[in-house]
């Protein structure tokens, strides 16, 4: 015998409520039958008891699924999340062309079942149970989709559908049931014009759910044409089955039970109302998410600057100018952040703007607790209930961020942000503080090196570690293109380098390698080498070309960079798979390039980065486009390459790197390295590099 333990367990778990609605419309698919088969009885009029029944436990089913999707819970930021909604989208398109196809079908199948023995009725009901499924899943996708992307409208647009819901439900089992015995045609007019107005405002309120999209400049530009494509397509396919409600679709869902289309028409009027305004919103310019972008490096560069001013000693400071300039570039109502210094202790190092009283409260709460010690990436926490808080205050209606700071695998504190009122921040501001976290990852590290700099026994280690998060910094592996073999390494001459090389994709896709070389050496070197890469991947996705790419990296680092730092930088394009490729230097040592078993030096005009800015850089600026053939190659490289002497002091060489390159057989983009690092180490002989060393080689093998 079933329990109330039982019952209260199955309504409290997700996977079995699903299972539980799964098997029960198994059981009443077999009924369906059953009645027409035995009793010969089918119309609602002929089992309603059966048919109303049934209907309204799966319908309990079903609502006290979504009842558990839409709680509010924590979550953790995903930055996967676009691939997922466009994933979702695409099954989106697929259920609803799906559906589609059956409602065309419905017509012609009275024709196709004449002569069979599976009556009519039976396998339209299917196709109306194949419409209810639809509206399932188009839900759970949504709920999905809100719960992530939490903003100021989503509680209350979460409220609203639940009592929407509850309405349309209540009007489909209950008036028009009871209008079946009773004829209260008159409160079933009412309700079903307020039932219209419904449908026009929750398609306004879904409409503005999706306002706000600062999340879509993570799309690039494939993304975005696919985007506004399945986005179209599902529209559309929901258009023409919102535009059967009385024909088709719902000759197929009143065999179900009657009028259940209207709860059809209401989820479909969501997803085309939030989708509409995602369409919009996809088609709009990008300038507003350059400008915070902009505002983002600069307040990244200003806390640069003052790692590398100050000697700080104590990350109590760091953490108070990180939350400081964390601010400048999205609110905060207040804050505080904790330690863990101390094995199984925490302390608290700084607190702006907290009440005491909600501390204490927040703080208290075992949940809070769990969700602070278990916390391995940044978590937003969008109303307090989430955490299971009963919150007898308005005051206490509060949105934080939760964010742990690690220094390796350790865990040394957690900075908590908050503002004054729930769902208040956008997963954009979310992507800005996990930028934040990275760079300030990076100014801990260094503030540590400091440290064991004075403590001299542990300098070594610590140096170690450093070195650790700058190879991070730098690709691993390069990938592998189409008839292209590229390769590269950058050894620093002391722990940290200031050298820099990478693959990046513009927003047209082209794929480009860069190679630089910051001035100066070490700490100071490494940490602008840092925010190069940091301000590369801001603008890469916003640019067509290496020389849009180069212009705009020089514009902000004429303004974020210190006078007596410059940076030199070459770049090439790869224009297609056929062997055309685009050279843009800026400053940098020339391009070696063997073509036609003939190695050329290819200097284009070009000043360095950070020295000055406007028409003077620009017109300095020259891109080179080349023709490679199979075989031939280009080869990159820093002056600690052709700067390199040795104990006779004897330089290395631009004649010597042509020379090498020229009579050596070469297979691929790697072999130019090895034979490259073979001979400067024969050269040096056991000397160590006074510069840091970085080369880069790109070869073009037609494949058949």
């Amino acid at each position: 015998m079933i329990s109330k333990q039982d019952i209260f367990s199955l309504i409290q778990d997700r996977k079995k409520l699903l299972f539980a609605i799964i098997i029960a419309l198994i059981i009443k698919l077999i009924g369906d039958f059953g009645f027409y088969y035995f009793f010969g009885a089918f119309a609602f009029d002929k089992n309603i008891i059966w048919k109303l029944t049934t209907t309204i436990i799966i319908t309990i089913l079903i609502i006290s699924y979504f009842s558990l999707a839409v709680k509010p819970k924590v979550e953790k930021f995903d930055n996967l999340f676009v691939d997922k909604f466009i994933n979702d989208i695409k099954n989106l398109a697929i259920i609803f062309a799906v559906g589609v196809g059956l409602l065309l079908l419905i017509p012609n199948t009275r024709k196709l079942l004449n002569d069979q023995e599976i009556p009519y009725n039976l396998i339209v009901q299917l196709f109306g149970w194949y419409f209810v499924v639809l509206s399932f899943l188009t839900a759970r996708y949504f709920l999905r989709w809100v719960t992530v992307l939490k903003n100021s409208r989503t509680l209350k647009y979460l409220q609203f559908s639940k009592w929407a819901i509850i309405f349309v439900l209540s009007n489909i089992f209950v008036v028009k049931t009871l209008n079946y015995y009773y004829d209260i045609g008159i409160i079933v007019n009412i309700l079903d014009t307020l039932q219209f107005f419904l449908y026009i405002y929750t398609f306004i309120v879904s409409y503005q759910l999706a306002s706000d999209n600062n999340w879509l400049r993570y799309l690039n530009k494939s993304q975005k044409r696919q985007f506004n494509y399945l986005l179209s397509l599902t529209i559309i396919m929901a258009s023409i089955i919102l535009a059967s409600t009385s024909g088709n679709l719902r000759a197929s869902t009143d065999l179900i039970f009657p009028n259940i289309k209207d709860f059809v028409i209401y989820v479909i009027v969501v997803i085309v109302g939030f989708q509409i305004n995602l369409i919009f919103q996809n088609r709009t310019s990008n300038k507003a998410e350059l400008d915070q972008g902009a505002s983002t490096i600069s307040a990244l560069d200003r806390f640069n600057k003052y790692i590398l001013k100050s000697d700080i000693l104590d990350n109590t400071e760091l953490l108070k100018k990180f939350i400081s300039s964390l601010s400048e570039v999205i609110q905060i109502d207040f804050s505080w952040s904790e330690s863990y210094l101390v094995e199984g202790k925490s302390s608290i190092i700084t607190m702006n703007g907290v009440e005491e009283k909600f501390y204490n409260f927040l703080t208290n709460s075992p949940n809070y607790q769990s969700t602070l010690n278990n916390a391995s990436n940044t978590i937003v926490i969008a109303g307090l209930y989430e955490l299971g808080l009963n919150l007898k205050y308005n005051n206490y209606r509060k949105s934080i961020i939760l964010i742990p700071i690690f220094q390796g695998n350790q865990k040394t504190s957690t900075i908590i942000i908050g503002r004054n009122k729930e769902y208040a921040f956008s997963i954009g501001e979310v992507q800005i503080i996990n930028t934040f976290v990275t760079n300030f990852a990076v100014a801990i590290q260094n503030n540590k090196l400091m440290q064991e700099a004075i403590e001299k026994q542990r300098y070594q280690f610590e140096l170690n570690l450093a070195q650790s998060i700058q190879r991070k910094i730098l690709p691993e592996n390069l990938p592998e293109l189409k008839n292209y073999s590229i390769a590269g390494k950058s050894i620093p001459a002391n722990e940290l380098g200031g050298d820099y090389f990478d693959f990046v994709y513009l927003r047209n896709k082209k794929p480009v390698i860069l190679i630089a070389d910051v001035s100066g050496k070490g700490v100071s070197a490494a940490l602008y080498m840092a925010e190069l890469k940091g301000i590369i991947i801001s603008i890469v996705k916003y640019v067509d070309d290496i020389k849009e790419l180069v212009l705009q990296l020089n514009d902000i680092l004429v303004k974020n960079t210190e006078k007596q730092i410059f940076i030199t930088l070459a770049a090439i394009a790869i224009n297609d798979d056929e062997g055309e490729i685009c050279y843009i230097r800026a400053g940098h040592t020339p391009l070696l390039v063997k073509q036609n078993g003939i190695i050329q030096q290819i200097s284009s005009k070009g000043m360095a980065l950070g020295l000055v800015a406007g028409k003077v850089f620009e017109e300095n600026l020259e891109v080179k486009k080349l023709k490679l053939q199979s075989d031939d190659f280009c080869f990159a490289f820093t002056d600690g390459l052709s700067e390199m002497r040795n104990a006779e002091n004897d330089e290395f060489g631009l004649f010597r790197i042509g020379n090498l390159l020229q009579n050596s057989n070469i297979d691929d983009a790697k072999n130019v390295l090895n034979i490259i690092i073979e001979e400067s180490n024969k050269f040096k002989q056991n000397r160590q590099l006074v510069d840091d060393l970085t080369i880069m080689s790109l070869m073009f093998k037609k494949t058949e």
